[in-house]
């Protein structure tokens, strides 16, 4: 991918490419439950793209994916965590990496009571441990009901 940036007088070429690859693993290839709210947010997306082509004229690159620059190619990681930033200043919340959002997911549905085993099968891990290991935060209400009093665990005879 060419850039047309200019860094000390002289015309630059980007290293960032994409490139889309087999999933490194079988618990990789998942079929996922959506939500009717994210359904219906697809639904959006794709009918604001079938109006895309007509708008990029001859530019349009169908390369059948659902999220696409205005020409149809695919959407540069940089140029995603680039627009997730700034949305993130304007909301006003802890800047934190794009990635980030995956380890809060996994930990907020631990929090919530989801077994491990559909949260680690959500993210595509094949290893329930690793999810538990890499994916969750301790809460401080977890933390809270893990205490107990030894006493509570004796019973008179």
């Amino acid at each position: 991918m060419h850039s047309r940036k200019k860094r000390l007088g002289k015309a630059t070429v980007s290293s960032v490419s994409v490139q889309v690859l087999t999933p490194k693993s079988k618990a990789s290839r998942r079929t996922t439950v959506l939500s009717r709210g994210t359904v219906k947010q697809l639904r959006e997306q794709k009918a604001s793209q079938e109006r895309q082509p007509q708008q990029a004229a001859e530019a349009w690159e169908d390369h059948g994916f659902v999220f696409t620059t205005v020409t149809g190619a695919p959407v540069r990681p940089d140029a995603l965590a680039k627009a997730f930033e700034k949305l993130a200043q304007r909301a006003g919340v802890p800047r934190i990496r794009f990635h980030d959002m995956r380890h809060t997911a996994a930990s907020l549905m631990i929090s919530q009571g989801i077994p491990p085993k559909t949260v680690s099968e959500w993210l595509g891990h094949s290893d329930v441990a690793f999810t538990l290991r890499t994916y969750t935060q301790l809460y401080d209400e977890q933390r809270e009901e893990a205490v107990f009093d030894i006493t509570d665990l004796i019973t008179e005879k």
